[in-house]
């Protein structure tokens, strides 16, 4: 029985926890002063005595910018966070990148990094229902394969995401009843992304046409994910690394759906068909031992093994 009475938010939390066997396990939230990360955070701070779970918390900032608005925005979020961490061990991490891909992979070494240095369990982060609809959206506009829909789970790799089958709209409900506020970052409403076009355009737009579509749709692509079968992906791949006899026997667009899911699987993104075809041409040549770099990663080919280098 729980020692402090749950609210709806916290519950599912709750859920997570136990459905990832977390518990009295330690974890590392990563907060960036949002809406969903802060989210997390307050619900934590609740459900974490109950379960017997020690928390840390980190913040990455992404340093100094020629913008004035995007610096306020940062110092703000950082300031923020280090406010709402009080009382709990915190951790300011200094990201750096030029463009959205490069802070979000900057953002997971550190977190890696940190976690491996502290000894934890996991990385909790606050992905939700709504980013996991955007992000298969996305995989197929790219045509990846059907791999890509089924990257995203609750938990695994060292990643805990409990809200992925939580929509945003319960998570700005649960903030708001708590009162506690967030920091809006600007580039959420540049349109000149596509995750943004979808999230504050097409999306907002097919349901306002059609309301219940967003529900809907969710529910044929999760099944669709569902319908996946992982199993040949689980035996042509050995400690994160592909084994190179299993992926020559394959066919080329089955050798393109493998190298999809094992660069989602490597936090890799901003990839497409193109990509694809260009990684599996490289990959079938006949050469004992290479490397070559694409996507701005290495890649690193024996006799045996193919598996992704470090970024440049």
């Amino acid at each position: 029985m729980d020692k402090i009475p749950l609210k709806p938010l916290e519950r599912k939390l709750a859920d997570s926890i136990r459905v990832s066997q977390l518990k009295e396990k330690k974890i590392l939230l990563s907060v960036s002063g949002g809406l969903d990360s802060v989210a997390l955070l307050e619900a934590m701070k609740r459900v974490a005595p109950n379960w017997g779970i020690q928390f840390l918390v980190a913040h990455v900032h992404h340093g100094e910018s020629s913008e004035s608005a995007i610096n306020d925005y940062r110092n703000r979020a950082q300031a923020f966070v280090e406010d709402l961490s009080k009382g709990y061990e915190f951790h300011l991490l200094k990201g750096s990148g030029k463009n959205e891909e490069e802070w979000r992979n900057s953002r997971r070494t550190l977190l890696f990094q940190l976690k491996e240095e502290k000894g934890l369990d996991c990385i909790a982060m606050a992905h939700h229902m709504d980013d996991l609809l955007e992000t298969r959206l996305i995989v197929l506009i790219r045509g990846v394969g059907e791999l890509g829909l089924s990257a995203m789970q609750m938990y695994t790799d060292g990643i805990f995401r409990p809200f992925l089958e939580t929509p945003q709209r319960e998570i700005q409900e649960y903030l708001k009843d708590q009162g506690v506020g967030y920091v809006e970052d600007p580039s959420n409403k540049d349109p000149h992304h596509l995750r943004n076009w979808l999230r504050n355009s097409w999306l907002k737009d097919l349901e306002n046409y059609r309301p219940g579509s967003l529900k809907s749709l969710n529910r044929s692509l999760e099944n669709l994910a569902s319908g996946v079968n992982l199993e040949w992906v689980n035996d042509c791949i050995d400690q994160n690394r592909i084994l190179r006899n299993e992926f020559g026997s394959l066919e080329k667009s089955t050798k393109m759906a493998l190298i999809a899911y094992y660069l989602r699987k490597n936090d890799v993104r901003g990839y497409g068909a193109t990509h694809l075809n260009e990684i599996v041409k490289r990959l079938e040549s006949n050469q004992k031992e290479f490397r070559f770099q694409i996507l701005k990663r290495d890649w690193i080919v024996d006799a045996s093994h193919i598996c992704l280098g470090q970024m440049n």
